[in-house]
């Protein structure tokens, strides 16, 4: 389930090498402070991939051949990671072009440039549901180009920017669907594969149980309660019956009888328990590791819809000229704080 690393993880390294202008302080005015607003969505976008990589399966390998649900999440998420790699280069581009001398007359004609470059590529399909038409996209762009500065032609960039997040949104959708759908199948290869280990287990914590309660109720009798008795006899009727036959009051030899009766018991369960330990444990294994790989897509998930979100946002405030924080703490962000963000 986890993606494989390739060349795309190069793009981010080289994007972070391009945002060399440091975090400095924005102070409110309408200069174009353009380093954060890449800084963010890149800082961002890297945490959940990394995510995805510090969690390659193992046991779950042999469970996911052959599932349609999981063959549409792979290919999922290559049409996300264009999009996603699209919004990197753009936003690098962003800084280099706010940040180049070029006269402030030219810098549209390089944004639109790289709109078609980057943005449009992934967002082209006959699919409404996964993309927009070149001709609305190159009308977008064609206004991008048409602008006196970078200000108002990231303000003209704008739907371009909406369009990608629309559509980024709709991916992680799909793979939320697809997440599901892969889970249920991986768990039903999974039940079918240990149903008996699992009877087992269950078998041995209830027997393990079952004798402890009797021990306690042996124990609540001797000091005095029938009611501990009589339970016993009902909930344990083989110790039951080795009491007075079942009805009678019991002599000490018995109870001493059915006291060394429980250890045996506890004995044999363990015997039974440690023979079939590595089994329960390579199945306890297998449901943890399942669950960490759903987790660890759901969060990467949830992370790529907050990194397109504050991209978005963060690209309409630059274009208003209003402050795009250049100092976001990325986990503050993922743990709770999110919605001061994408509000």
């Amino acid at each position: 389930m986890a993606l494989q690393r390739n060349t795309w993880w190069r793009v981010i390294a080289l994007t972070l090498v391009v945002l060399n202008a440091g975090c400095s302080s924005f102070y409110g005015s309408r200069k174009l402070e353009v380093g954060p607003f890449a800084e963010n969505v890149t800082a961002l976008v890297g945490d959940a991939q990394s995510d995805l990589f510090d969690h390659r399966p193992f046991y779950m390998t042999r469970y996911l051949q052959n599932i349609p649900a999981a063959d549409a999440y792979a290919q999922e998420w290559v049409g996300l990671r264009k999009v996603l790699r699209g919004v990197l280069l753009y936003s690098s581009q962003v800084v280099s072009i706010g940040q180049s001398p070029l006269e402030e007359g030219e810098k549209p004609k390089h944004l639109a440039h790289y709109i078609n470059r980057y943005l449009v590529p992934p967002l082209e399909s006959g699919d409404p549901e996964r993309g927009s038409s070149r001709a609305s996209l190159a009308a977008i762009a064609a206004q991008v180009d048409k602008q006196k500065n970078l200000l108002d032609a990231l303000g003209a960039a704008q739907p371009m920017v909406d369009r990608t997040n629309d559509v980024a949104e709709a991916s992680i959708a799909r793979l939320a669907l697809h997440l599901t759908g892969v889970v249920q199948e991986v768990t039903r290869r999974m039940d079918e594969r240990w149903i008996e280990t699992r009877a087992n287990l269950d078998a041995i914590v209830s027997l393990e149980q079952r004798a402890i309660q009797s021990f306690v109720q042996l124990h609540d009798y001797r000091r005095g309660s029938d009611a501990a008795l009589a339970k016993l006899r009902q909930e344990d009727p083989m110790l039951g019956a080795m009491l007075a036959g079942g009805t009678g009051t019991p002599t000490g030899a018995e109870l001493d009888a059915v006291e060394k009766r429980l250890m045996e018991r506890l004995k044999e369960i363990r015997e039974i328990d440690e023979q079939l330990r590595p089994r329960i444990q390579l199945y306890l294994a297998e449901a943890r590791e399942r669950d960490e790989l759903v987790n660890a897509h759901q969060t990467a998930g949830r992370k790529v819809r907050i990194a397109m979100l504050l991209w978005s946002r963060s690209h309409r405030n630059l274009a208003s000229g209003v402050a795009v924080p250049p100092d976001i703490d990325v986990y503050k962000i993922l743990s709770g704080a999110a919605s001061k963000v994408v509000q």
